[in-house]
């Protein structure tokens, strides 16, 4: 399950070498690029923005508001959207087929993250960058595999790292917050990481183990044998080094598979 990403690697050193985190969604924070290159880029995309259509789609109506009015500021005539939920926001995607969706990664109902692949069904064009205050290794491994453009983190990046995100990522490039892109090199230099141990299916158990679920339990939820879940479940024990179910559920938790 390891995962070789390049180009979200340079998104990442562009992010951390440069940033200068103040913290809180109205703060300021210098990000990715140094300031003249922000403007010839913002520049360069006033031309083509015109015609853009961007889509939020997140729960709390102040961020979403103030993502519109940071936005509408720079880019005054971009069409934008925004939604409270899954359904809602996935209704916009296909009713307006955005070229950038931001996109919340917890919402009222479901995750956000899985509306990626519905997204790029109806819109294969679209850009994405999930947007959380909250991080874990899963769900940064799974922003990853879903092949998101970004991923701004709200409790730590201001107004304007969001727009710096948004005009990278129109130009074809990635951006991911400082402590995503700290997360991602600490996992790829970790031989014991999840990510290059445990096969998608145990990736895929690893949530019903954490939230404490028998084996049987796990079959009933799953559709998969209990003889079969156990034997996946004493193989991660092994791949982990875990020697109790006690220890595999706190792994679970502190690395996001579980809550």
């Amino acid at each position: 399950m390891e995962y070789s990403l390049e180009v979200r690697r340079q998104g990442c050193t562009a992010g951390a070498e440069n940033t200068q985190v103040k913290g809180g969604l109205a703060r300021n924070v210098q990000m990715g690029f140094r300031r003249a290159s922000l403007t010839d880029a913002r520049d360069r995309v006033a031309k083509l923005i015109k015609l853009m259509t961007i889509v939020f789609v997140e729960d709390q109506s102040l961020i979403r508001l103030l993502l519109q009015l940071a936005v509408e500021k720079i880019y005054p005539k971009a069409q934008i959207h925004g939604a409270p939920s899954r359904a809602e926001g996935l209704e916009l995607c296909r009713k307006h087929a955005p070229d950038l969706v931001m996109l919340d990664l917890v919402l009222p109902d479901g995750e956000g993250i899985t509306l990626v692949p519905e997204i790029r069904k109806l819109v294969p064009r679209a850009k994405i960058i999930g947007m959380s205050g909250y991080m874990t290794n899963y769900t940064l491994h799974r922003l990853f595999e879903a092949k998101v453009e970004g991923f701004i983190d709200k409790n730590e990046q201001g107004v304007e790292a969001f727009t710096e995100a948004i005009i990278t990522v129109i130009n074809g490039g990635t951006y991911f917050s400082p402590t995503a892109c700290k997360m991602q090199e600490k996992m790829r230099a970790d031989k014991f990481s999840f990510t290059k141990l445990l096969s998608n299916r145990e990736l895929e158990l690893m949530t019903p183990f954490g939230e404490g679920l028998s084996d049987e339990e796990v079959s009933g939820k799953t559709g998969i044998k209990a003889n079969t879940v156990r034997n996946h479940r004493q193989n991660i024990m092994t791949k982990l080094n875990l020697n109790s179910t006690r220890q595999l559920i706190r792994y679970a938790i502190e690395n996001g598979f579980a809550h």
